[in-house]
């Protein structure tokens, strides 16, 4: 059996490789998207466990990509990970 493979959605850098490295020691697949853009592209090519996303994304709003993950990939759990001050965010 394969490990589930998550996809992580992030424009830090350095927010994608400690999550990366974490679950990677969990023995998890990652692999990761710096922007919608790029997010859309591997949905096209992989399947996916889990998706882990921002919520504010350089070329969108994280949230604006919910329907297209379900979309595509309609078993797909999703995380949305924000650093939003206010609640109403």
């Amino acid at each position: 059996m394969s490990a589930p493979t998550i996809l992580i959605i992030d424009d830090e850098p350095d927010l994608i490789e400690l999550v990366s490295l974490t679950l990677q020691r969990m023995r998890l697949d990652t692999r990761s998207a710096a922007n919608m853009t790029e997010a859309l592209q591997l949905l096209r090519s992989q399947k996916f466990d889990l998706c882990l996303t921002d919520m504010r994304l350089p070329d969108g709003d994280g949230l604006a990509l919910l329907p297209e993950l379900k979309k595509r990939q309609p078993g797909i759990r999703i995380i949305l990970l924000t650093a939003c001050e206010t609640v109403r965010d």
